[in-house]
């Protein structure tokens, strides 16, 4: 005992030792936190007294303002005070003199490289090394020498500073503030607004507010919804206070001077928008890359943006080296424009999404309506690139949605040729139609210019395509099967052309002109050119007469195209066929895959010399042609769907293979989930198939597909086999939006196969009726073997059970070709049933299912040899009844156990209705369905367990 008292006696001896050593450690902290505040406040100039925060009145669910002249911690909306924190959201930031620290090599290299992938992962580029550059990092001096003997006005007016982030790293913001806070001038630095577009990330939450509130003249706005680029943007402009606003991206490093250029400009011409020029800073290593002046800012038929050099400006005096250059477009990463003139002619489109094209609409409407744009050369900033996009977006698709809305606003008749270079757009485009009432009023009260003076006035340089049907769009090489291709980013300058898959997207469009030029791609700047027998692309001439060396002759009953100059074809060459490792595949690497290259051959008429252009939108009657003055012989409304995809699919099931790019394209979401509803078929007015079924749920893909088999169902129907993309799916019942090359209306057919023959083989199948509805009519006239198409599964007619769901007795009841959503049901129901043979029963809970289906006679009852052997396969499951309407000859005597005259009675449907088992499907005309629903009703079935589908 005496032992044991004495231990007790020294552990509490320690454990006050370490209480002691531990609050000691505490203290020292706290006492070096105090004087290293103490010296960063002596060493900083005196700031503006602190006074109460001042907010301005808003909606309290919008925003909370954290002022620089007070602690955030006094802010008690929405955020959260330090001891709070998560441990994943503490910062460590490594000191500058861990740099140089003596480091174990091997697997701290290792690590260190895992923590930079992943930094690159999540940001977009290399966070590891942008931690350890100081916040205050100066660039060196690459303003021309006449921009610093340049003085400016103590009068210049004040800016504001409006940053917008999202989920950026902390390195990056806080050196684009400490950039801005380094190098502009106080005089002229009205504030600094940092604007939190609903940031995620725990090191953008109090940390930074933390941060912020040491900061003299920077605010924190934060947002309580996500805005994207113009919302966020929009929201600082509200709230600054500055003459002049100056919108900046989170990873920007300013050059001292830069600010005064940019405010001189807007200050000599209020409607003057103005950029410097835009420097580069590696994503990877963070080094500083400074741009050769001359740039200016353009976008293409794509409607993407460029920076392109301005050779003109070139050749000129060298004197005028440091005068602002007029740019038909800006980036986005830095711009500055008067306050009012900014609402005056509509601050941001509000109805732009997230991120994307917002600075192209802004340019053309800045143009448009009374401004003008500048790039001013003596102001330099440079922006971070990106390795990658690293926006999470909920709709893949909206970068195509905001082009489409900027098109139909801006763009007049021209639209088109942005829709024939742009698949996915064009698509989205048929289905729905952007809400563009406000802007189109904003334009006409602005008194807006058309985009054909746009086009003559102030991009004049931009090639206007000619399109003409079938000698522009994707140049197909029958030989070969794949399209002539010239990678993006290879160089504006041009190179040696490839043969390649056809993507569909419009990236290979060319356009061959009345002057013989083939043109490429979607700024058509590039022609179509020979060194010695390789084809290659160079640079258009800009004056019209053309060189004879560019000149091409397309023989359309051929195909050859022919150089005019050396009256050789040209030829699709086979070289080395890229490979991948075993495991790899296509859409998993950023590689173009190139099937062999171009080249001038004696004509011979081979495969491989015999080309047409395939048209993604094909113009059915007129073409944009451009006479220097006037957009001719347009008409509206004649745009159809011309698809080609004649390199996805090589061979019928399961062949199907993109790119990733592509691929990930291609199937982007075209329209948002609608509500699961039951369709309303009470109206007598034609509709077409998207009208018919706007209430109903969509699948958010769209896929390429190829037809692989065709045969003749009955005289009046056609039973396609189609392979799809690998990642299509659906469910029993459901039907297609069904896009078609050169049919303008959507088809809308159901399926009447089982999803288990898509696993199983990679296709579906429809049957379809000859009817006068185009899509219907163009598969019995025109569709052959390989035709392609595109689809989007939708429709909330489906079974689709789990395994723990209870069993159900389906009642399946037909109409003409209503049988096919239920015959899916049924196969679909036949291979759960295999499924439960497999597993012992385990699977899935199956009840009985019975079929009555009625038609005018034997010979327009589908399927019945399949419907007959699988309820023969499941005597105890499966049964069916075919009903006869206007039977005319004898019943083969293998149907005649099956058949019935006349109508669906009550009768019958007594015999297997269970209101509390059974789930009844209903398919067919609507006077059947009314009649048929009121029965089942009558008979006790709940109203919930009735679902139908009419069909037209």
């Amino acid at each position: 005992m005496r032992l044991w008292g004495r231990g007790r006696v020294v552990r509490m001896r320690m454990l006050c030792l370490w209480v002691l050593l531990l609050a000691f450690a505490l203290v020292t902290l706290a006492l070096l936190d105090i004087f290293r505040h103490r010296d960063h406040r002596q060493s900083k100039p005196p700031g503006p007294p602190r006074r109460p925060l001042q907010r301005i009145p808003s909606p309290p669910d919008l925003e909370v303002i954290v002022d620089s002249r007070d602690p955030a911690v006094e802010l008690s909306v929405g955020l959260s005070p330090l001891h709070s924190l998560k441990e994943d959201q503490l910062l460590f930031v490594p000191s500058q003199g861990s740099k140089n620290a003596p480091q174990k090599k091997g697997a701290y290299k290792g690590l260190e490289r895992d923590m930079e992938l992943a930094s690159v992962q999540k940001y977009g580029f290399n966070e590891v090394v942008s931690e350890r550059i100081s916040l205050h990092r100066r660039l060196p001096e690459m303003r021309h020498p006449e921009c610093l003997l340049e003085q400016y006005s103590e009068a210049l007016p004040s800016a504001s500073i409006i940053i917008c982030f999202h989920d950026e790293a902390w390195s990056t913001l806080l050196r684009t503030v400490h950039s801005v806070l380094d190098t502009a001038p106080k005089q002229y630095l009205r504030e600094v607004l940092l604007v939190d577009d609903f940031s995620q990330y725990g090191h953008l939450k109090s940390v930074l507010s933390e941060h912020v509130a040491h900061l003299d003249g920077v605010r924190l706005i934060r947002s309580t919804k996500r805005l994207g680029v113009g919302g966020c943007r929009s929201l600082g402009a509200a709230r600054a206070a500055g003459e002049v606003l100056v919108f900046m991206d989170s990873h920007c490093e300013c050059h001292r001077g830069w600010l005064e250029p940019l405010l001189e400009r807007v200050a000599q011409d209020r409607t003057k928008v103005v950029s410097p020029i835009m420097d580069v800073i590696d994503c990877q290593t963070f080094r500083y890359n400074a741009t050769q002046w001359s740039v200016r800012g353009v976008f293409d038929w794509r409607l993407d943006f460029y920076w392109e050099s301005n050779p003109q400006l070139e050749n000129e005096d060298p004197d005028l080296a440091g005068q602002p250059v007029l740019s038909p477009a800006l980036g986005g990463g830095v711009l500055a424009i008067d306050r009012h003139f900014f609402q005056s002619v509509g601050a941001y489109d509000p109805g732009m999404l997230l991120w994307g094209a917002e600075q192209i609409e802004l340019s053309i409407r800045v143009w448009s309506c009374g401004g003008s744009m500048e790039v001013v050369p003596c102001s330099r900033v440079a922006h971070l690139a990106h390795h990658h996009l690293t926006r999470d977006f909920p709709d893949l698709d909206l970068l195509q949605r905001n082009k489409i809305r900027l098109a139909d606003t801006w763009m007049d008749a021209y639209r088109k040729i942005y829709y024939r270079r742009d698949m996915l757009a064009h698509f989205i485009r048929q289905s729905e139609s952007p809400n563009i009432t406000e802007r189109l009023r904003l334009k006409k009260s602005l008194g807006c210019k058309n985009f054909h003076w746009y086009l003559t006035t102030v991009y004049p340089e931009l090639y206007i395509p000619q399109d003409r049907p079938a000698l522009s769009g994707e140049l197909y090489n029958v030989g070969m099967g794949s399209c002539a291709d010239f990678p993006r980013g290879h160089g504006r300058q041009g190179g040696a052309m490839h043969i390649a898959p056809c993507s569909g997207t419009g990236n290979q469009h060319c356009d061959l002109n009345s002057e013989g030029e083939v043109r490429w791609g979607p700024m058509g700047a590039l022609c179509l050119d020979a060194e010695g027998e390789r084809v290659v692309l160079s640079p258009c001439p800009t004056h019209w007469s053309t060189n004879r060396k560019l000149q091409w002759k397309f023989i359309k009953l051929s195909g050859l195209l022919i150089h005019q100059q050396s009256q050789l074809c040209l030829e699709a060459v086979m070289e080395g066929v890229f490979s991948l490792s075993d495991g790899v595949q296509a859409k998993d690497v950023n590689i173009p895959i190139s099937l062999g290259s171009l080249f001038l051959r004696p004509c011979t008429h081979h495969p491989r010399q015999q080309w047409h252009f395939e048209q993604l939108v094909a113009p059915k009657e007129g073409y944009v042609k451009d006479t220097g003055a006037n957009l001719t012989k347009i008409s509206r409304h004649h745009i159809s769907v011309a698809m080609n995809i004649p390199s996805f699919l090589t061979s019928a099931v399961r062949s199907v293979s993109l790119p990733g790019p592509i691929a990930r394209l291609l199937r982007c979401r075209l329209l948002a989930p609608a509500s699961i509803t039951r369709r309303n078929m009470s109206s007598r007015r034609l509709m077409d198939h998207l009208e018919r079924t706007a209430g109903n749920y969509r699948q958010h893909a769209l896929y390429p597909a190829q037809v692989c088999g065709i045969m003749n169902e009955s005289e009046m129907v056609k039973r396609l086999r189609i392979a799809v993309h690998p990642d299509f799916t659906f469910k029993a019942g459901q039907w297609v939006d069904f896009f078609i090359p050169g049919v303008e209306k959507v088809g809308g057919f159901s399926m009447c196969s089982s999803p288990g023959l898509l696993q199983r083989e990679g296709v579906i199948e429809l049957a379809v009726k000859n009817t006068k509805h185009p899509p219907a009519h163009w598969i019995h006239t025109a569709c052959t073997l390989d035709s392609h198409v595109a689809m989007r599964v939708g429709g909330d007619f489906f079974f689709d059970p789990s395994p723990s769901d209870p069993s159900v007795d389906l009642l399946l009841v037909a109409g003409g070709v209503g049988i096919n959503p239920l015959y899916s049901i049924l196969l679909h129901t036949a291979d759960l049933l295999h499924l439960n043979r497999a597993s012992g029963g385990r699977e899935y809970h199956i009840g009985s299912a019975h079929l009555y289906y009625s038609a005018k006679n034997t010979q327009e009852l589908l399927f019945k040899s399949t419907i007959i052997e699988v309820c023969r396969e499941f005597p105890d499951k499966f049964s069916c009844n075919f009903h006869v309407t206007q039977q005319s000859t004898d019943v083969d005597l293998h149907l005649q156990p099956f058949i019935k005259g006349g109508r669906i009675t009550e009768a019958e449907l007594r015999a297997h209705v269970n209101p509390q088992r059974t789930l009844c499907y209903l398919c067919g005309p609507p006077p059947m369905i009314e009649t048929l629903s009121k029965n089942l009703m009558e008979l006790g079935l709940p109203k919930d367990r009735i679902l139908f589908e009419k069909w037209w």
